[in-house]
C-alpha cells in the first residue's frame, strides 16, 4: 500500500492487523522520547 502510493500523507500505525489513523509527532513528544531515552542509556 505504500508502495502504491495509497497512504501517502497520512499517518498511521499498523496495530493487531488493522491500520489506526495516528495524529503526527509532535516536537513536544519528540523531546520529551529523546530525554527519556537518553535517561535508559546513561541509566545502562
Amino acid at each position: 500500500m505504500v508502495t502504491a502510493g495509497l497512504l501517502r500523507g497520512e499517518h498511521v500505525e499498523l496495530i493487531r492487523g488493522e491500520l489506526v489513523a495516528m495524529s503526527p509527532i509532535g516536537s513536544a513528544h519528540s523531546a520529551l522520547r529523546s530525554l527519556t531515552l537518553a535517561e535508559l542509556l546513561r541509566d545502562a
